[in-house]
């Protein structure tokens, strides 16, 4: 665990960048159908487990908006602080951290 912890600090800015190259850009299409399948309705309350990034709670938050939803609110929990630290950065260069709810935790330890 803390192997995998120091692992993801080290490529948490470039993560999303690593992502696209070695997927050539598909896993921006399977989480864009992932979000389509899932289907939040307005009254649904989003957890993105290993969330980090934030690249699928702004996609589910998209798809809130795109249904008129009252209350767009996401939580984010992640086990490592720079991947959420990357994911509120991006979040308010979209002007949309207020709809999120950042948790450093262990998703083997939620109940």
């Amino acid at each position: 665990e803390d192997k995998v912890k120091e692992v993801f600090e080290k490529v948490a800015t470039s993560y999303d960048t690593m992502n696209d190259a070695m997927s050539l850009g598909i896993h921006r299409v399977w989480k864009d159908c992932f979000v389509k399948r899932a289907a939040p309705q307005p009254t649904y309350k989003c957890l993105d487990v290993a969330g980090g990034t934030g690249d699928i709670a702004f996609r589910l938050l998209q798809h809130m908006r795109n249904i008129n939803a009252e209350h767009e609110r996401l939580v984010i929990c992640d086990i490592n602080r720079e991947m959420l630290k990357v994911g509120q950065t991006r979040a308010e260069e979209r002007g949309i951290n207020t709809h999120c709810d950042w948790v450093e935790g262990n998703a083997e330890q939620l109940e």
